[in-house]
């Protein structure tokens, strides 16, 4: 049975320099959380939305990190 991945993140130590790179480089429509370093990437067509944001722990992790959500219905 597939598994489809249906939610991605991105996550680094500076949200509007990784928003602000990943936005212009696949011209994705960002929509940006209220109070928090985060942002929403729009869905389009038969791709997944995703997000990028700053990491919890304030950066440990300098070079970020991407997660991928996965589908596990059955």
């Amino acid at each position: 049975m597939s598994h489809p991945v249906v939610h991605f993140e991105v996550i680094g130590k500076d949200h509007e320099r990784l928003a602000g790179f990943y936005g212009s480089v696949f011209g994705w429509k960002l929509n940006a959380i209220d109070g928090m370093p985060y942002s929403l990437v729009e869905k389009v067509g038969e791709g997944i939305g995703g997000g990028i944001g700053a990491s919890q722990d304030g950066g440990a992790d300098p070079e970020g990190h991407v997660v991928g959500v996965v589908d596990g219905r059955e």
